[in-house]
């Protein structure tokens, strides 16, 4: 017969095996990361085109940031302050749903193909292992951005927030205002050209689609209003970052990246703009997260313009030079240029029907605008077949489409808008709680007609979605200063460290992301 002190060493066992169980379950905390804009086109032009196609690309190019994030948090007790309590483990998923031409359907359904990925794949997998996600984070490149912005939207939809914490957002180069208008040819031709090639994300990177309807109104749109699903799920991360570049991103601008009204880098070249670099609570400057800057500021008196150098000298020619984008490949005279690279772009391009002689871009573009035109046709019918889906009432596409709240920018909107529509650049600016302002914005300059003939003129659209973004307390912008490059776009994230040295000049924008996770 068993005695009382048999039943007590028995449920202290019982408490033992309890306790030993559920040190064994894991908690948590699942990242994501998400690519920008892929396309078919760029595994044939891949050696010839990739250190200068700043829209293409692939989960390969979030390797420095997953590598870089393993590597901080492998060891999180050792970390303090990357937690928020002991016990909990960094799992990262780089979506792969989402790959190649699937972008050009659009931020919606690539957004719910990667929704699925997180869902249907990642935490089943996590759970049926006996482990469990307390908690969630989610990082955005690029077009990368947006469609991590419709994924909390569609995760809060389902009430997956109500069971894990929403811990970290983050986008490194987002378009988050769409694609700025300048006053310049190339921008007309973009934003013609871009939604006709780029199917249904070119349409919403533009705002020209129509996302709940027929006469409804465009998807960053809805995405950016207050009262918005997106935008309510986006304000539960307590920790909302956004990376942008100051300069030299020709696929990204400072305006859109940043989400403001004005920017001060755009002349940086001549308007005498001063940086300083990221600052440690020491106030010595961290080489670590260079080129992140610390602050900004425009001297009070202009410096002279630069003197005029005299056609077809040596000074001319050279500043072509650093202007004038030569593929690397093509860098060495015919016939030196041609190698195994080139050769098995030439062969993947035409799919080997067509041979084409390195280095002949007249050649060379033709195929590349016919490819275009065949990936947007091919994503139109795809777009086509999920929205004849049956089960398309599963998307949230369907079921907010047409319950948002309508109508457009409203009266009342157009004059509290109206004075930013022409807004003075900024004087100085310093990075805050909630990143860049003005130290003294009575101090604002005029801006001269050089300055003002290439500035973009953003749409009250555009101003609406700013002022509601910059409402989010939380919110806080960091900025990377990258001079010397030809596009800064793909050097942010060091996007292929292992054929561009150049690229290696964004690992202190990727080391200052990794340590300012909150695990």
């Amino acid at each position: 017969m068993a005695t009382a002190d048999d039943a007590a060493a028995l449920n202290a066992k019982l408490e033992q095996a309890e306790l030993l169980g559920a040190s064994m379950t894991r908690r948590i905390h699942l990242l994501v990361l998400i690519h920008g804009l892929s396309s078919a086109i760029r595994l044939r032009v891949h050696a010839l085109f990739d250190d200068y196609s700043g829209m293409w690309g692939t989960c390969e190019h979030l390797e420095e940031l997953a590598n870089t994030i393993t590597e901080v948090h492998s060891n999180p007790p050792s970390r303090s302050g990357s937690r928020l309590d002991a016990g909990v483990e960094l799992d990262v998923l780089v979506a792969q749903s989402n790959q190649s031409v699937q972008t050009y359907d659009g931020i919606d359904w690539g957004a719910e193909r990667v929704v699925g990925e997180v869902i249907r794949e990642r935490i089943q997998a996590i759970q049926s292992s006996g482990d469990t996600v307390i908690r969630f984070s989610i990082t955005g490149y690029s077009l990368g951005g947006l469609v991590a912005r419709y994924v909390v939207g569609v995760l809060h939809h389902a009430d997956f927030f109500a069971a894990v914490e929403p811990v970290n957002f983050v986008t490194i180069a987002t378009p988050h205002l769409g694609i700025p208008r300048y006053p310049t040819t190339v921008s007309s031709i973009h934003a013609v050209l871009g939604p006709k090639f780029l199917s249904r994300t070119g349409e919403q990177f533009w705002a020209m689609d129509k996302w709940d309807g027929p006469d409804g109104r465009p998807l960053l749109d809805i995405m950016n209003r207050r009262d918005s699903i997106f935008f309510k799920a986006l304000s539960l991360f307590p920790h909302i970052t956004i990376y942008a570049n100051c300069i030299n991103d020709t696929v990204v601008p400072y305006l859109t990246a940043a989400i403001e009204t004005e920017d001060p880098f755009l002349a940086h070249s001549v308007n005498g703009i001063e940086v300083s670099k990221a600052i440690l609570a020491s106030r010595k400057l961290d080489e670590r997260y260079s080129p992140i800057i610390e602050s900004y500021r425009l001297p009070d008196v202009p410096p002279p313009p630069p003197p005029q150098t005299r056609l077809l000298s040596l000074a001319y020619i050279e500043s072509l030079r650093r202007k004038i984008f030569v593929p690397s490949v093509l860098q060495a005279r015919w016939p030196f240029n041609i190698n195994r690279t080139t050769v098995r772009f030439q062969y993947g391009l035409v799919h080997g029907s067509v041979p084409v002689r390195t280095g002949s871009l007249r050649t060379v573009a033709p195929l590349l605008i016919a490819r275009l035109s065949l990936d947007s046709r091919a994503s139109r019918e795809r777009i086509r077949l999920l929205e004849a889906n049956t089960s398309r009432s599963d998307y949230l596409s369907s079921s907010l489409g047409r319950v948002e709240d309508a109508g457009g920018v409203s009266k009342q909107d157009n004059d509290a808008y109206a004075g930013l529509r022409r807004p003075a650049p900024m004087a100085n600016g310093n990075a805050g709680a909630r990143g860049f302002h003005l130290e003294n914005p009575d101090e604002a300059q005029e801006t001269n007609f050089q300055i003002e003939a290439i500035s973009p003129r953003l749409t009250p659209l555009q101003l609406q979605m700013a002022m509601n973004l910059n409402s989010i307390p939380q919110l806080k912008k960091k900025l990377a200063y990258i001079d010397g490059v030809v596009n800064s776009h793909a050097v942010i994230i060091s996007r292929d460290v292992k054929r561009f040295e150049v690229h290696k000049k964004g690992r202190g924008v990727v080391r200052n992301w990794a340590e300012s996770f909150v695990l």
